[in-house]
């Protein structure tokens, strides 16, 4: 950790930034705008200046010194930061910061201090207890072969007793399935030949593949609520819903000849010179791996897992996120269950003031919304009122003085999976898979496709978006498609524009704010992007795949699918940030090595270099998208905070927000941008409590 100053960073204190990558010396800098001219989300300023009076007084408990990159335009570079109770109380030089100390204040210098990161997409519950899991005996097949993952499989079924279902995550399903096609088998039959009779079900490192055993499917329920996906004379369809013995289901899947997986035919009977056959699908997936949502339904096979354990694995993944500097996390994709166990973690202060603040998105089904929209929305309002904590009021004892208390848990998001992704065939494009552009008619494009949606029709769609837009929801869609945002969009624009006309529209309340967003934004058409605005919509994008080697992982799958013009235009960095307001999320557990797949200084240095980590040459990915340090900064703090509705607490270093803060043991403007991923978090702090440290080892 750093005792004095830097000559260059004093300068930067008293000058402002330097110039950031892509940026010659002399030219002046781009300009930091606290409000992206893309934003449409208004102003923050009222509260925050409210509470930055009642900041003023209290005793000063922590001082931050060293260089201090703020986030603020008016003041973007400071020499340190006083905290009075858990509140920034000034913003200065270290004269002025330090003149609030007492003797009992504790000072920490730091080698840069900035705002606490803010992960706008994250799937840390998940994480935490896939890690929980593993500790209890799962599979973890992350690395493994075709043949590794089979003896693992056999060992486990030596092991536990027949009855025991056996689980695994983190199996490459390109390897696997290149594996199984040399051999000629499928995924069934192999994992049959090591484990016979018994259940067994592994997903994929991105959790949205399975690969089970016939026993596993048979142990499927079937009834109202499961999605169609197969279908012949043994199976009707019934209501929308499918109507089959669990028996004649698994004889479908696995020798079927007429096998439906999210609206695509699986037809492909490959033969073998020696006879032996097995099945794929259009898209050359081996017939027995499907995606969701037979994933969660195969996921439900899990033996019931208590709310300690649940707790737990939350637990592990909101320590693991606090450890690498977030200070503010979205859940992006959780059950009401999983909700409900927010609630009883968070009820806890003491557990909760340690914990990053956090932003949940509930996951909301076309198959739910289709069949009880009413009950939906019931459903969903009742959550709100009983989670939702960013509208709390306080009165604090000493005083009596009422005051507004810092959000730790913001529930005001609802979920829609637009299409999956490309590599699964169900990603909605506007023109056929495998040209090299668009279709020149895009609408006609998208109603081409209707298929491939998953369950979310146009019509349905915009009307869950107009309903719950309507309750106050903010909508965020995963759209990995190019046709899928059109399709979100016209949505959001539709419901905006109507609720603009109501009467009431010009004095809607706070807690009706919209911020609506697109995550999983991997492709996006010129033309679409000047949407946004009217559709009070933000983008989310995961930076962490912005290099050569993870754009590599996607060219076997994506490439042939989408056309090299398309291709090349995955997650349009620059032109994006440029015109929309662009936060960033990880998408962990994505990536399961948190250094790569969490950690804020991964993403960033991706999105500044599009290189892979630590690589100071070679293949730059898309090198007209990469953005300067500074920017990357504002879309891991601010702007991603204004996407989570926690900017009016934190996001930015601005007397009266809350002090979250992350303090680094190196000065990035001062060192190589392909060294950015290697720099440590020497303290995580929230609301003025330091509650991870790398000095001590532990988190407090």
């Amino acid at each position: 950790m750093s005792s004095t100053w830097s000559l260059t960073g004093f300068l930067q204190c008293i000058c402002g930034p330097r110039p950031g990558p892509g940026t010659a010396a002399g030219e002046e800098a781009r300009p930091i705008a606290i409000y992206h001219p893309g934003d449409c989300f208004g102003p923050e300023g009222a509260l925050v200046q409210d509470d930055a009076l009642q900041a003023q007084s209290g005793t000063c408990t922590l001082v931050l010194l060293g260089p201090v990159y703020t986030v603020d335009p008016e003041r973007p570079w400071a020499e340190g930061i006083a905290v009075v109770d858990g509140r920034i109380a000034r913003v200065g030089t270290e004269a002025e910061v330090l003149s609030l100390a007492s003797p009992g204040t504790r000072v920490i210098r730091g080698a840069l201090v900035l705002p606490g990161f803010h992960d706008a997409h994250c799937h840390h519950f998940s994480a935490g207890l896939r890690i929980c899991r593993e500790e209890r005996g799962e599979l973890c097949l992350i690395g493994l072969d075709l043949p590794a993952i089979l003896e693992q499989v056999r060992l486990k079924a030596s092991t536990v007793l027949e009855t025991d279902p056996i689980f695994g995550t983190g199996f490459d399903r390109a390897e696997v399935v290149a594996s199984l096609r040399k051999r000629g088998i499928s995924p069934c039959a192999a994992l049959e030949e090591v484990a016979p009779g018994r259940t067994v079900v592994l997903f994929d490192s991105f959790g949205r593949c399975a690969w089970a055993t016939k026993s596993a499917f048979a142990a499927i329920p079937l009834g109202p609520g499961n999605h169609v996906l197969f279908e012949s004379k043994g199976a009707r369809r019934s209501g929308g819903f499918l109507s089959a013995s669990s028996a004649g289901l698994v004889d479908l899947l696995i020798d079927g000849t007429n096998i439906l997986m999210a609206g695509l035919p699986r037809k492909n009977v490959h033969l073998r010179p020696d006879g032996v056959s097995y099945e794929e699908d259009d898209h050359g997936n081996p017939i027995g791996m499907v995606f969701d949502p037979w994933c969660s339904q195969l996921g439900g096979l899990r033996p019931p897992e208590p709310s300690a354990f649940k707790q737990d694995g939350l637990l592990r993944g909101l320590t693991e996120v606090r450890s690498y500097g977030i200070t503010a996390v979205s859940d992006a994709l959780i059950t009401e269950q999983c909700a409900e166990e927010y609630g009883a973690l968070f009820a806890s202060e003491a557990v909760a003031d340690g914990l990053p603040r956090v932003s949940l998105c509930l996951r909301v089904r076309a198959e739910d919304w289709t069949v009880t929209p009413k009950h939906t929305l019931q459903r969903l309002a009742d959550l709100r009122a009983k989670l939702d904590m960013s509208a709390v009021q306080t009165t604090r004892a000493e005083s009596g003085e009422t005051a507004r208390r810092p959000a730790r848990l913001v529930c005001r998001m609802a979920s829609l999976e637009v299409c999956g992704a490309v590599a699964e065939g169900r990603a909605l494009m506007l023109g056929s898979y495998g040209e090299s552009k668009p279709s020149s008619d895009s609408k006609n494009g998208v109603d081409a496709q209707k298929s491939l949606l998953g369950g979310w029709q146009p019509r349905v769609l915009r009307d869950a978006v107009r309903q719950l837009a309507g309750d106050g929801w903010s909508i965020h869609c995963r759209v990995p498609g190019e046709g899928a945002p059109s399709l979100a969009l016209d949505a959001l624009e539709a419901a905006e524009q109507e609720l603009a006309e109501l009467p009431s529209a010009a004095s809607i309340p706070e807690s009706l704010d919209r911020r609506n967003a697109l995550t999983h934004l991997h492709h996006v058409e010129s033309a679409d992007i000047s949407r946004f605005k009217r559709a009070r919509c933000s983008a989310v994008l995961a930076p962490h795949t912005l290099h050569p080697d993870f754009a590599a992982g996607l060219e076997e799958s994506n490439r042939a699918a989408l056309g090299e013009e398309r291709f090349r235009r995955i997650a349009p960095l620059r032109e994006l940030q440029s015109k929309v307001l662009t936060a960033f999320g990880s998408d962990w557990d994505v990536i399961r090595d948190p250094l790569l797949g969490l950690s804020p200084l991964a993403g960033i240095e991706a999105a500044v270099t599009h290189r892979a980590p630590g690589c100071s040459s070679g293949e730059v990915w898309c090198p007209e998208g990469r953005i300067s340090l500074e920017e990357a900064v504002r879309m891991y703090t601010l702007d991603a905070a204004r996407t989570m509705f926690l900017d009016r607490f934190s996001g930015s270093i601005i007397e009266g927000k809350c002090a979250d803060i992350v303090v680094l043991e190196s000065n990035l403007w001062d060192i190589p941008s392909d060294k950015i991923h290697t720099t440590k978090v020497e303290y995580t702090i929230i609301s003025g409590r330091v509650v991870s440290s790398a000095a001590s080892g532990v988190d407090k």
